[in-house]
């Protein structure tokens, strides 16, 4: 399996055990899967996930995202922080092309577990990289460090998102060589060559 830049993530027991495995491919992770088996097989098996920032911190949250030969999620942001809330969404062959943005954050909302394009929240925003973006993406490791366990209040504060070209054009770059890797039917859905220059 491929996975990009790890930052600030995977810092539980078997946090991120087998992610990726077995030509899976995963993106930049940051700030991210932070209890135990938060992104375990996440990304696994021919599964693709562009990116996971400032999400999956509950047990279990993001096990199995986008697992699967067809399994596709368009980036993970600020999401599915709570325990199993995301738990196997985009897997096989229920892509979420768009991708999971500032949702999915209580494990009480329980459409977002299994959930595909079609059954995710009206509630989320898109965090997929487009084909032809207007503008690079943004999204770029940030500085926490990881306050000890304990309750869910009891966490470190998220650090803030900055812009930075040249870590956005590094991501775009990994999610293209990894591409040989994912199903051909969703080549389509990876940046271009091109995007790399919009820096």
């Amino acid at each position: 399996g491929n996975v990009g830049i790890v930052s600030f993530s995977c810092n539980a027991d078997g946090a991120c055990f087998k992610a990726a495995y077995y030509y899976g491919t995963i993106g930049d992770m940051s700030n991210s899967c932070h209890e135990e088996s938060s992104c375990q097989k996440a990304g696994a098996k021919y599964g693709i996930i562009t990116e996971i920032v400032d999400s999956c911190d509950g047990v279990s949250a993001c096990y199995k995202v986008a697992y699967g030969e067809g399994g596709y999620v368009g980036g993970v942001q600020n999401s599915c922080n709570d325990d199993e809330v995301c738990k196997e969404a985009g897997s096989s062959l229920g892509n979420i092309t768009s991708g999971i943005e500032s949702c999915c954050n209580d494990a009480a909302i329980t459409s977002c577990a299994g959930a595909n394009a079609t059954t995710l929240p009206a509630t989320c925003g898109t965090s997929a990289p487009t084909v032809a973006p207007s503008k690079s993406p943004t999204s770029a490791p940030t500085s926490r460090g990881k306050a000890g366990k304990g309750s869910k209040g009891g966490k470190g504060t998220k650090g803030s998102k900055m812009p930075n070209a040249k870590v956005a054009s590094i991501q775009l770059k990994r999610i293209r060589e990894h591409a040989a890797y994912a199903p051909s039917h969703l080549s389509d859905k990876l940046p271009s060559t091109s995007d790399q220059e919009r820096t």
